[in-house]
């Protein structure tokens, strides 16, 4: 199938001015969806509601299910949003390739040529409705025969390429596949595009409007009362909707042929900036906008609650000799959303200066540099942040992906979490974990548009009449989340070191705590082979927050059962009522069954 796909899309883009416009872009976005989708199917127990027998098995239909979802999810772009013409030895004229009529190694093509298909003649309903009639030209014989024995797969399947489901498993996981696809691709990856591309990316259009607005100097005032913007803590802070407010309009002005999202699309302007990683994201909510407090102390004594957008200077200036002047004040982050809108939209609609020169206060606030010719107002023209210095930045903290395997079974496993209880070397820190910080850092909550199997509470919740929860089992279960959020740790499949059980959420024992020792080994207090670990475990368990087990013990004994015999054992701490903790609590893991009731199976 991933051979046939690649001769239909051959290097052709992605998209013309967004995410994978480069040469190849659509078989690399499809590539990552795969791998990614793979990862995610393998936590969904499908179909929902199933026995264990049942799951195990339809297991390899729904995974065909999600593969080709994924696969195909973008077929429709050759045909909807491209306009590719071939041409073959021996004939001069070019014809126009339709995938229907076969893939261009099919109609035996020499050579290639990618246009752009206008906006205004885009038909988006064409890509999944391509995926329907394409499958059966890309999908093996043997592939469409696991798919039709199984009708609620298969129908699944094609409710997602008709429109008809977008909420069901298939359309979920390939949605979450092709965010995570997308976001990492206009954080990361390449910003080459096709020569024929006409269309400017949405970033550009932004970031040009943004830095002719401060060259303006009036437009954008800063650090004064009634200002857009303030300078504070190595960034530039903007009230957010004055600001696209007034790049939407500079763009309306200066480039009328481009497209821009509307007056009511302001977080399309934001989502955009932070996709790019121009902005630096609120980590209290992992989304664009912070809430604030701006204290002004020159003189005035204001004080305004604002929602505001965070620019690091770096993104916006070159040279950190042109940066404005610091404020004369402070910003206080609000937690969460604790703004008032009626302070945010008077201090909006506070008088604004509309001279193209720098107000008088301001240019005493600047930095004293010498005039340069043909610049207005005699204020030296700033030089900007490059691109190329962007994606360079951007290209240098490209992650490491994890490779996913298969074995013999056919489960896709990952090979990390078979190793780990023999892993004793320290690791990359897992996102919201740091050795160096007393406190973790705030996890995603389930609004958040981070991908994920398990959407997660923000704080760890305190047990009524508890004792103080020891530190080090705050950072265990901070990381746990977190990792089970991004994917680094997988639950309810075959040797995770996470299950979800009718009692509770089971820690497999000792294996998951050998995993948060070796990644943090300073944070353990001993490392002797007999105990690597489980001082991790101990801690955990004077949080309170287990289930005790049977006979005055704090481990629980289960089976592992597949097709109806017993294959396996495992000890776990079993977390209670994890709906403390996680948000939408996974299905529990039929294969996983307490000792105590075998004799019921």
């Amino acid at each position: 199938g991933l051979k046939r796909y690649a001769e239909f899309v051959q290097m052709m883009p992605a998209s013309e001015a967004h995410h994978h416009a480069h040469v190849g872009g659509l078989l690399a976005h499809t590539l990552e969806m795969v791998l990614a989708a793979l990862r995610w199917r393998i936590g969904r127990l499908l179909p929902h509601g199933a026995s264990a027998e049942t799951l195990d098995a339809k297991r390899d239909h729904w995974t065909y299910a999600v593969f080709y979802g994924a696969l195909l999810h973008d077929i429709g772009k050759v045909m909807a949003d491209l306009r590719v013409e071939w041409t073959q030895a021996g004939r001069s004229e070019a014809l126009r390739w339709s995938p229907v009529t076969g893939s261009l190694v099919d109609v035996g093509a020499d050579e290639y040529h990618v246009g752009f298909t206008p906006r205004s003649e885009r038909n988006y309903a064409e890509h999944g409705r391509q995926g329907i009639l394409l499958l059966q030209s890309i999908a093996p014989q043997f592939a469409l025969s696991i798919l039709g024995h199984d009708q609620q797969a298969l129908q699944a399947l094609m409710a997602f390429f008709s429109g008809d489901d977008r909420t069901g498993p298939v359309a979920e996981i390939v949605g979450l596949a092709d965010q995570a696809s997308t976001r990492h691709a206009l954080a990361h990856g390449s910003r080459a595009r096709f020569a024929t591309a006409k269309a400017r990316p949405l970033i550009e259009l932004l970031m040009d409007a943004l830095k002719d607005l401060l060259r303006a100097g009036g437009k954008l005032p800063l650090n004064r009362n009634g200002a857009v913007g303030w300078v504070c803590d190595g960034s530039i802070w903007f009230v957010a909707k004055r600001l696209a407010d007034e790049v939407r309009a500079h763009l309306k002005q200066h480039a009328p042929e481009e497209s821009v999202p509307g007056e009511s699309k302001n977080d399309r302007l934001f989502d955009t900036w932070q996709e790019y990683g121009v902005i630096e994201g609120n980590p209290a909510t992992r989304q664009a906008i912070w809430y604030v407090v701006v204290h002004g102390e020159d003189g005035e004594g204001y004080s305004h609650r604002l929602t505001m957008l965070r620019f690091p200077l770096e993104k916006v200036w070159d040279d950190p000799s042109q940066y404005p002047q610091v404020m004369s004040g402070r910003i206080e982050v609000l937690p969460g959303r604790d703004v008032a809108p009626s302070e945010d939209q008077a201090a909006a609609q506070a008088p604004v200066v509309e001279s193209s020169e720098v107000p008088p206060k301001e240019a005493q606030q600047g930095p004293k540099n010498v005039a340069a010719k043909g610049t207005a107002g005699g204020v030296q023209a700033p030089r900007f942040a490059k691109k190329a210095k962007m994606e360079q930045e951007a290209a240098s903290e490209v992650p490491t992906e994890r490779v996913i395997e298969v074995e013999d079974d056919g489960e896709f496993l990952d090979q990390a979490d078979t190793a780990v209880a023999e892993s004793r070397r320290p690791r990359k820190s897992a996102p919201g974990v740091s050795a160096d910080s007393p406190v973790p850092q705030p996890l995603p909550t389930a609004s958040s548009n981070q991908p994920g199997p398990v959407a997660l509470i923000p704080s760890l919740p305190p047990l009524p009449n508890s004792k103080p929860v020891p530190e080090l089992a705050t950072r265990f279960m901070h990381w746990l989340l977190t990792s089970l959020h991004t994917g680094t740790i997988t639950f309810n499949q075959s040797s995770a070191p996470v299950h979800f059980v009718p009692a509770g959420m089971a820690l497999v024992s000792p294996l998951i705590f050998r995993e948060f020792a070796a990644q943090y080994p300073d944070l353990v207090t001993s490392a002797a082979p007999n105990r690597f670990g489980l001082d991790v475990q101990r801690e955990v368990l004077k949080a309170g927050w287990h289930v005790p087990g049977p006979g005055g013990s704090n481990i629980h004994q289960f089976n592992v059962v597949k097709r109806g015999a017993k294959v396996g054992r495992l000890s776990a701490v079993v977390i209670a009522d994890p709906k403390r903790f996680v948000v939408q609590v996974p299905p529990s893991n039929p294969a996983v069954v307490p000792v105590e009731e075998e004799g019921q199976h």
